[in-house]
């Protein structure tokens, strides 16, 4: 689950002025390149080695091909029982919405706020909820055939038969939200659960995470080897990437065997780049660091990574 690590990216998406922008990209990206189910972080698949001389033209022929937002429509007052097919809900503040019974097939609701959103009985199909919150959503009774989840909030959620999905909640239940007012004096609701920032985030952007060129530096780990920020295959998605051909050049650059070098969505086309180790066994990680990713999976921690995500994204 290594460079999947999304969970800044709840924060990242937090600075406004980028989110549209990062939302475009993962949802062009994720599609055909994630091997992940929902909530966790971009997988390294293996793929070819890298090959400099298709690069530049690689990123001009998917620039001009991938246009997720295509033929979407504008829908400003969307409510119950409408015809909201290939509706554009990008980055929408739906919270509290009652959308039950409406026609949202094919409509996109990528890094949209849906929390307690009625849904109930709605035709889903082929929806994208790639990074929506959907803590306390109902979805009884819906059509999800072929929609997308990947990276989404499920807290509470209410699904097609009526049974509670969990994935996604914080470990301590008070801390689940839809709003400021949900949470303590002085802690502010963020994508489902009350919490701050997570510690690193402030002084540099992780091995994985999403980061935007000039502003705060990829974490260097001590490496010999610099961390750059660098393009992936959803092109205007950039995340830091430490590019390696073999494990050991990982290995060696990191200081630690639980990592390991791969293809994968979050590296640029053709190029392989550095991801954390996952494990059942915790006591397999090196650092002595581990963090859940899901109730059986934990991925190995880095020297740099300070905290585990409060909503399971594993070692920020």
């Amino acid at each position: 689950m290594d460079g999947t690590r999304f969970d800044r990216l709840a924060r990242g998406v937090g600075a406004r002025r980028s989110r549209r922008q990062m939302v475009v990209g993962l949802v062009a990206g994720l599609g055909s390149a994630l091997v992940a189910g929902p909530g966790d972080r971009l997988l390294g698949v293996s793929g070819a080695d890298a090959k400099p001389t298709r690069r530049r033209r690689v990123r001009g022929e998917a620039a001009t091909q991938r246009d997720p937002l295509k033929g979407l429509r504008d829908c400003p007052n969307p409510g119950p029982g409408q015809n909201l097919r290939k509706c554009n809900f990008v980055d929408a503040d739906l919270g509290g919405a009652n959308l039950s019974g409406a026609n949202l097939s094919g409509a996109v609701f990528a890094n949209a706020n849906l929390c307690s959103a009625d849904l109930s009985g709605a035709n889903l199909a082929k929806a994208d909820f790639t990074w929506a919150v959907l803590t306390r959503a109902d979805l009884r009774g819906t059509n999800l055939s072929k929609a997308t989840f990947d990276r989404a909030t499920l807290c509470r959620t209410k699904m097609p038969n009526g049974t509670l999905d969990d994935s996604h909640c914080p470990r301590d239940d008070g801390d689940i939200c839809c709003s400021d007012a949900d949470c303590d004096a002085g802690v502010a609701c963020e994508r489902g659960w009350c919490g701050g920032q997570p510690p690193q985030s402030d002084a540099c952007v992780a091995l994985g995470d999403v980061c935007t060129f000039g502003a705060k530096p990829c974490c260097g780990y001590g490496s010999p080897k610099s961390t750059v920020c660098d393009e992936t295959w959803a092109i205007v998605l950039t995340t830091c990437q430490l590019k390696c051909d073999v494990d050991n050049d990982c290995r060696n650059n990191l200081g630690t065997p639980d990592v390991f070098c791969s293809a994968g969505a979050n590296c640029f086309p053709f190029d392989k780049c550095c991801f954390r180790k996952t494990t059942r066994n915790p006591k397999e990680c090196s650092s002595g660091k581990s963090c859940p990713v899901s109730q059986t999976v934990h991925q190995c921690c880095l020297s740099g990574d300070t905290a585990c995500s409060l909503v399971g994204f594993g070692c920020v």
